[in-house]
């Protein structure tokens, strides 16, 4: 029996929230429990609040669980140097970030900060490439490119440095609707032919339909139905989804 690339077993979070003149606790992630095989592309679905972004933190050592364990091809995380499990999970966020001076700088830096040689002369020109940028953009300013270039270059940033893993925390939510198709049809690319393992959060549900993969619904910190998700949005008659869908 192959080992998951990822395990996550029995993954809890509770965070400290102040109201008024006092501390309460909350359960922002209650047990969740997943496997993900090398190569496979899931979506994490689910309204907004309901712990998804939290997942992905964990999962790259942002944070750590109250309780519970993520394992990395059968190795619990928390064995590993936290700059190791950054290298071979890499993480996107919703709004692009722009770290640095030029796209050829920014592509340069996570090689820099891992201390990592570089292996070719055209390294930003290969990973342009790889997310359909012109390379002649490689001189330019990134902070004069359109928010779907800019999510590209994250994105191109994030393969930098030969990620296992991709964890995609809603990248298309702040893009318009062409630029939000176009970014989900690279990103099932690069699924596709690079074999990239991938976890793609989001809270809409027709994206999650469109791009038909395997797919765990989170709602209240917890994973209701796992599966094809119209295969859940037909079948399905819990009350926290059929909410969640307007259909109660």
């Amino acid at each position: 029996m192959s080992v998951p690339k990822l395990r996550i077993e029995n993954l809890s979070k509770t965070k400290v929230v102040r109201e008024g003149k006092k501390l309460r606790k909350i359960s922002v992630l209650r047990d969740i429990s997943l496997e993900i095989k090398s190569g496979e592309f899931i979506i994490i679905l689910g309204p907004s609040g309901a712990g998804k972004s939290t997942l992905l933190r964990l999962i790259n050592r942002l944070e750590e669980p109250s309780s519970g364990s993520i394992y990395l091809d059968g190795t619990n995380i928390s064995e590993l140097r936290t700059d190791r499990v950054r290298q071979r999970i890499g993480l996107v966020f919703q709004v692009p970030v722009i770290l640095t001076g030029s796209v050829r700088e920014e592509l340069y830096l996570p090689l820099e900060l891992h201390d990592i040689k570089v292996e070719s002369d055209n390294h930003p020109e290969e990973l342009l490439r790889m997310v359909s940028l012109d390379t002649g953009l490689a001189d330019r300013d990134p902070t004069q490119f359109s928010l779907g270039q800019k999510q590209r270059l994250a994105l191109a940033r994030s393969l930098a440095l030969k990620p296992e893993v991709l964890l995609l925390d809603e990248p298309t939510s702040a893009l318009d609707p062409a630029s939000s198709l176009a970014i989900e049809n690279l990103i099932l690319k690069l699924n596709r032919k690079m074999g990239l393992t991938i976890l793609f959060v989001t809270h809409n549900v027709e994206q999650a339909k469109r791009l038909g993969k395997d797919c765990a619904i989170i709602i209240d910190g917890g994973i209701i139905e796992t599966g094809k998700p119209e295969e859940i949005f037909e079948r399905t008659t819990n009350r926290a989804i059929l909410n969640y869908l307007g259909r109660s």
